[in-house]
């Protein structure tokens, strides 16, 4: 009688600690990516991406803004080189197709 008792009550601390640094876990993996889309947003708008500036070198920290700055161009440059170049591959295919058909014509 006192054994299932006593099962029961030194289970049930570690259960319910297995949940809840699992929910804990689940939180703060939403907390970062939530952070991480603020400061995107943030880097995006021209008000508050100077607003950040200032705050940055009020804070002696303005080298943390100036990374935040280069990453940002970067993404946006490798962004648009994405889509250069899938606009000149599809032109060279198109242009490949259009001069194989007007070879099999003149044929």
């Amino acid at each position: 009688m006192i054994a299932p008792s006593l099962i029961k009550v030194l289970t049930s601390p570690t259960i319910i600690h297995k949940y809840t640094l699992k929910r804990d876990s689940t939180n703060t993996k939403k907390i970062k990516k939530m952070r991480a889309n603020m400061l995107k947003d943030t880097m995006k708008d021209q008000l508050t991406r100077e607003l950040f500036r200032a705050h940055c070198a009020s804070e002696f920290s303005i080298e943390n803004f100036m990374l935040l700055d280069k990453i940002s161009d970067y993404k946006n440059y490798s962004e648009k080189s994405v889509q250069i170049q899938e606009y000149l591959y599809d032109n060279d295919t198109s242009f490949k197709n259009d001069e194989t058909s007007s070879t099999l014509s003149s044929s």
